[in-house]
């Protein structure tokens, strides 16, 4: 409480990391997004603090008319279930037309599909996000993930930067996704690091980089996407995806293309 009273009356503070606090209970989460909705708050880092299915809606109320923060992390708050975290995203600052929000992180929690699916709703219309980190949240299905396809394909999504890794991503969840990206032109990492994809499964995302059944498709295929794996490659990628991937790093998208 005390430390949300300073929040109210300081317009300077724009970093606030508030990790490793499992002991923070409702109240004193409540009291916090009492004075969010007017915060000058740019980052706020909440991982490892236990939120809870109430304490995860109160920030989401306190959130919903900020137009200040632009980088939210509630990685590794395991004590909020699926439903909560659908609760979450319903009363979201994503669906704020005037959010500055450009990194969402989310990792390591009970994330379910229709957490998911709340998700990619709000998103489908968003123009502000840029960076979304979904990884290690081990309660998502294929399907849950494949929600996505339809968020890549949404002419509003600025998204640049999806962190999948550690996922229950596959073959068939490549699958979707590479058909997804066809169009799209901001998406430049996708990491789908996962024991259960194959050499086959990444190879889907060759004819989506290059598409040379005509001129035409070979002109817009996608030019953007430049890596699946951020950190390492859990399967032997093959040579002309790599290269193809390689191709795009190029920022001269005519030489590309």
């Amino acid at each position: 409480a005390a430390l949300s009273h300073g929040l109210s009356s300081n317009f300077t503070l724009k970093t606030l990391t508030m990790s490793l606090n499992p002991d923070i209970t409702s109240i004193g989460w409540q009291a916090l997004s009492e004075v969010m909705p007017n915060s000058a708050l740019k980052e706020l880092n909440a991982s490892c603090c236990g939120l809870d299915d109430e304490s995860l809606l109160s920030l989401a109320n306190g959130l919903a008319a900020n137009t200040n923060l632009k980088t939210l992390t509630l990685g590794n708050n395991g004590r909020a279930t699926g439903r909560g975290w659908s609760r979450f995203f319903r009363s979201s600052i994503l669906q704020n037309p005037n959010t500055a929000m450009e990194t969402l992180v989310v990792s390591s929690n009970q994330f379910e599909d229709e957490a998911m699916l709340a998700l990619t709703n709000d998103l489908a219309t968003n123009s502000k996000l840029r960076r979304l980190d979904l990884s290690d949240n081990r309660s998502l299905t294929a399907a849950g993930l494949q929600l996505l396809s339809t968020v890549f394909q949404s002419n509003h999504t600025l998204l640049e930067v999806v962190d999948l890794g550690c996922n229950a991503v596959t073959n068939e969840v490549l699958r979707g996704l590479a058909i997804s990206l066809v169009g799209n032109t901001t998406l430049e990492i996708l990491d789908v690091t996962s024991e259960n994809i194959t050499p086959e499964g990444v190879r889907e995302f060759c004819r989506v980089l290059c598409d040379p059944s005509s001129i035409n498709s070979t002109f817009s295929s996608n030019h953007t996407l430049r890596s699946l794996f951020q950190y390492h490659s859990p399967v032997i990628v093959p040579e002309e995806l790599t290269s193809l991937l390689e191709l795009n790093e190029n920022t001269n998208k005519a030489e590309v293309a």
